[in-house]
């Protein structure tokens, strides 16, 4: 295989579909050239590199023999100046770039797309949402196509959406691709690149820099449940009373089937949104650490922690801000209850102890209150936020709380 003849008809082809995306389906008038410098750089110069030199000619000869270009040469000499696109034989130059040049011409690659498509659809709505960018994708002639990618994302997102398992990263990627280290290293920032594009959407808050495949039960290391206050954790040989501890424990979440009952010995339990907040409490009640989003085996611990405990008041405190809401939110809806909001109220940031902390609203935020003050648990607060262009983060709040106490 000539590397000039791979590197002549990758050039065409590319100015091709360039310029197809441009005219569309209208015929192609103008010539489609390439210079034959492109091709090898000083070509016509006297220090040329004359072996390289005849394996360019080689190419645009045996090119032009089986009519796929044209050619002409410079003024008074043999060397060549550009070479043209046979356009009419557009077809038989793809068939012949596939088969003895390792090309994927675009047509080529758009109909195996197509393919992988239709393998794909209807496994999920994510995947689902991705089809529909693929597909404006394929549309854009100018785009280069690689379907070995756009499979394997399909591959992952499918994978994720009926995965109710929980999984390490590597498990998941050996049951996906047979190779433990594949997706890390290939797949997941662009996995986690389509997941946040979905999540923002359908206006979910995601967080920067957050890990979109725990929210499908994939996890990098161990998960642990984090809690706090006057709780006991029974298990079939064994009770362990967690109160007085401040830091509170943690523990893994593969026991979470080994709990067999929980005693809340308090009034109120509350959901904690920062971990500088959770740790902060420390007045009686019994706390859950979140960390933003709560994930699958947190809201299996919640809901058998409710279980156990009905005539409790069940609580979330977090940020005052899109994000905070957000999550409280989404807690409800994953739970099935309604958990009141704790310290997350105008007269909270009317406080003049908070003043100096309020922040400014970006436009972001603007825009997920103006969505969320529907709501009727957000909306006094939330047309305060935008009136007074403010929002708070919940670390001051429980910094007073823990000192007034």
């Amino acid at each position: 295989m000539n590397k000039y003849e791979v590197k002549i008809v990758n050039a065409l082809l590319k100015k091709y579909y360039n310029r197809k995306s441009v005219y569309k389906d209208a015929n192609i008038n103008r010539r489609i050239d390439l210079p034959v410098n492109k091709i090898l750089k000083n070509y016509s110069n006297f220090n040329v590199n004359i072996d390289e030199k005849d394996l360019v000619n080689q190419a645009i000869e045996s090119l032009e023999k089986n009519n796929y270009i044209t050619s002409a040469k410079l003024k008074f000499s043999d060397d060549y100046e550009k070479v043209y696109l046979r356009i009419d034989n557009i077809s038989l130059l793809e068939e012949y770039a596939a088969n003895e040049l390792d090309i994927t011409p675009r047509s080529f690659a758009v109909d195996e797309l197509q393919s992988i498509i239709n393998k794909y659809r209807n496994n999920g709505l994510i995947v689902d949402y991705y089809i529909d960018e693929l597909e404006n994708v394929i549309q854009n002639r100018s785009i280069q196509l690689d379907t070995h990618k756009e499979e394997d994302i399909l591959k992952v997102l499918s994978f994720l959406e009926n995965n109710n398992e929980f999984l390490y990263l590597r498990e998941a990627s050996m049951l996906i691709f047979g190779d433990s280290k594949y997706l890390e290293n290939n797949r997941r920032a662009q996995v986690n690149s389509v997941l946040y594009n979905y999540l923002v959407s359908i206006d979910e808050d995601v967080f920067e820099d957050e890990n979109l495949f725990e929210r499908f039960n994939v996890y990098d290391t161990d998960q642990d449940i984090c809690i706090k206050g006057p709780m006991t954790i029974e298990l079939s040989n064994k009770s362990i009373d967690i109160n007085g501890l401040s830091g509170g424990v943690s523990f893994s979440i593969k026991d979470i089937d080994k709990i067999q009952k929980i005693v809340a010995n308090c009034d109120k339990v509350i959901t904690v949104e920062n971990k500088t907040s959770f740790l902060r409490m420390n007045d009686g009640n019994c706390y859950i650490y979140l960390g933003g989003f709560a994930t699958k085996p947190q809201i299996t611990f919640i809901k058998k922690l409710i279980s156990d405990n009905h005539e409790k008041e069940y609580f979330h405190f977090g940020d005052i801000d899109a994000g905070g809401f957000w999550i409280h939110q989404k807690l409800c809806d994953q739970v099935g209850i309604d958990f009141k909001l704790f310290h997350m109220t105008r007269s909270d940031l009317e406080d003049k102890k908070y003043e100096k902390c309020l922040k400014k609203l970006s436009d972001s935020d603007i825009k997920r209150l103006t969505n969320l003050k529907i709501h009727n648990e957000y909306s006094e607060c939330i047309n305060y936020m935008l009136n007074a262009n403010v929002k708070l983060e919940q670390e001051i709040i429980s910094f007073y709380i823990s000192r007034n106490k």
